[in-house]
This record gives C-alpha cells, structure tokens and sequence, in this order.
C-alpha cells in the first residue's frame, strides 16, 4: 500500500492537496484506493472530468472517481508515463536529488520544469 500526501490535478489546472492511500487492483496496470482532503471545495461536476494525483514521489496517476463524500473520495486509476525534463532527466529523479518533493500548481508548470 502506498500512502502520502499529493496534489489532484483538475482538468482546469486547478490543484487540492489530499492524502492519498492506494494498491493494485485485482485488474493488471490498474490501481485503486481513497483520497482524503476537504472535497466541499471542489464542485460534483469535476468528478466525472478526467483527475491526475501527483503524489510525493512524483508519479502521476490518471484517476476516475468512484464514489466521493465531503472529506473522502474512492478512485481506480492508471499510472502515466514520467514526465521528462528539457534537461532529460525525469521529475522524480531530480526531486531525489534535490532532497525535497516535487510539488507544482498546474500539469504546464510541472512539464516545464
């Protein structure tokens, strides 16, 4: 189980932080599990968009909402591809050796670094 605190990702750019926990799901390449954070802030209509959750380590995780309450929302989801710097160095090995989490406010900001 991985668990930690990450950022979602709407389809406007706009970022929550949650705390997120998930593990494999019984279907290959497909992951399951809950996120936890304020969600009063985020309007219903955002769940049925397409959600990225950028946990610590700096992987990317393309989510579907499954069911969702006032502070905690179940999600099945796919891993994306690492996103890879101009450098040619990918996001997550540069944050480790940086010593810090790669944090962003938008998908463009992220993939410009």
């Amino acid at each position: 189980m991985y668990r930690g605190k990450g950022h979602i990702v709407l389809r406007d750019s706009r970022t929550v932080t949650v705390g997120y926990q998930y593990d494999r799901s019984k279907k290959s390449g497909v992951w399951e599990g809950t996120l936890t954070g304020d969600m009063r802030l985020l309007e219903r209509g955002v769940f049925f968009d397409a959600i990225a959750l950028i946990c610590v380590s700096g992987t990317i995780i393309d989510l579907k909402i499954t069911t969702y309450s006032d502070t905690l929302a179940t999600f099945k989801g796919v891993t994306r591809a690492q996103p890879v710097t101009r450098s040619g160095a990918p996001l997550r090995l540069l944050a480790e050796r940086a010593h810090v989490a790669p944090r962003a406010r938008s998908v463009r900001d992220w993939l410009r670094a």
